[in-house]
């Protein structure tokens, strides 16, 4: 049986990076993010110059500097002000992209109806007080046709993290919720979507987030609940596991071997859905 060698770093343009970044990002890449011929920040979910794409809980706008060119409107919108002054400074003066930057406090979301054609919202449900008002909002404001990518952390890896992040982890402003598949699936129909595709993702860092949280008292981060990158990147045990997973991905059966790790314990599960205009008779 032959199976489909996966790229390699140099192939996807990664070498440039430090080792942890670029095997996370490699990973990323083969998992169905950020395809640079097609312009899909994942797989069906393509940008083109006639979107307005909405980005839900920007953060510090990694994301969007796939997204950079490729929508002619972006809309950055994030709850916390430091954050957002963040994504502003990194995304600013790098595209001829329309930027808009808003602060957003609670469910509400300051724009007219159908103001978006393509809507991301990427690891925040698990924080909001109620994500089925936040997915009605989202929506209100897609188009007709209106794309959505939408994900929010798988409970395998949730459970784990349970058992090595500091408690605060599971508190706000962190993880308020573990989110089952069939109930991350009936909150997306439950605000009138229609679900084209779910996908479990992100084994490498389900194991390299697991590894961080074990090791956060000899990182000198005790009570520290989220990851400290510059630490994170310079720890000789991440580096290990980063440049083990490397290795499995250029042997033979990389890629599959990383789908199999995907399955069993997947960082992320990820929602592709479509808002369709009501025919009369509904």
């Amino acid at each position: 049986m032959q199976f489909a060698e996966a790229p390699g770093l140099v192939d996807l343009g990664l070498d440039h990076l430090n080792l942890i970044q670029r095997v996370g990002l490699r990973d990323d890449v083969l998992a169905g993010f950020f395809n640079n011929e097609s312009g899909e920040v994942f797989k069906g979910f393509a940008l083109n110059d006639d979107d307005v794409l909405l980005d839900y809980g920007c953060g510090s706008g990694g994301p969007l500097e796939f997204c950079l060119g490729r929508a002619g409107r972006i809309i950055a919108l994030d709850s916390d002000a430091a954050v957002l002054d963040q994504c502003r400074e990194l995304l600013n003066g790098k595209t001829t992209s329309s930027i808009d930057f808003m602060l957003a406090d609670g469910a509400f979301i300051d724009l007219p109806d159908e103001t978006a054609s393509k809507v991301m919202c990427l690891e925040v449900l698990e924080h909001v007080d109620d994500p089925d008002t936040t997915l009605s909002e989202l929506t209100r404001i897609g188009n007709d046709g209106c794309l959505y990518l939408i994900s929010v952390p798988d409970p395998r890896s949730e459970e784990v993290l349970k058992q090595l992040a500091p408690r605060a982890a599971f508190e706000k402003p962190h993880h308020v919720r573990i989110i089952q598949p069939t109930e991350f699936r009936s909150m997306v129909e439950g605000a009138g979507l229609e679900i084209q595709s779910q996908t479990f993702v992100g084994g490498f860092s389900s194991v390299f987030t697991a590894i961080y949280f074990s090791r956060i008292d000899a990182l000198g981060l005790n009570g520290v609940c989220s990851i400290v990158k510059e630490i994170a990147y310079a720890d000789p045990v991440l580096s290990a596991w980063a440049k083990a997973w490397n290795d499995i991905l250029d042997g033979e059966y990389g890629y599959e071997i990383k789908r199999m790790i995907d399955l069993m314990i997947p960082k992320s599960q990820v929602i592709i859905a479509r808002k369709n205009r009501p025919t009369l008779s509904e």
